[in-house]
């Protein structure tokens, strides 16, 4: 009887849609990342890709402790985190009183929504080179 149980449970794991217990999704999760793991260490031993390009993964982890020990490392960080903060909270300045205005005018919305609309499906990377052209001119 056990051994009908295991074949029927078996199967269910790759029906369709078929949910599974979450120590299978979590034996999935960690075999995933195992696997990577695996496949980066052999890479990097057999000298697949250079060292510079592609470190072993026992030279990251050393860097990373390395890093998290500095206190520059900590000082960048604190630089990133103060520019997100920043873009975000003018962002909030000059997004809102839009947002407000818009909806509360027909007239503002004819304005503002279709040149939120277009700027909206450009990709971040595309406004990059426009604003290295504005600073390069500062």
């Amino acid at each position: 009887m056990e051994t009908v149980k295991k074949k029927g449970y078996l199967r269910t794991l790759f029906r369709i849609h078929e949910e599974i217990p979450k120590s299978w999704y979590l034996v999935g999760i960690g075999s995933a990342f195992i696997g990577l793991f695996l496949f980066w260490y052999l890479l990097s031993i057999m000298g697949v890709v250079k060292e510079v390009f592609l470190p072993s993964p026992f030279v990251v982890i050393e860097s990373l402790f390395t890093s998290l020990a500095d206190s520059d490392f900590w000082n960048q960080i604190g630089i990133s985190v103060y520019r997100v903060f920043m873009g975000f909270l003018l962002a909030c300045i000059i997004g809102i009183p839009l947002g407000i205005f818009a909806g509360t005018f027909k007239i503002a919305e004819s304005i503002i929504v279709p040149m939120s609309e277009f700027i909206r499906y450009m990709p971040a990377a595309a406004f990059i080179p426009l604003i290295m052209v504005w600073a390069w001119d500062r």
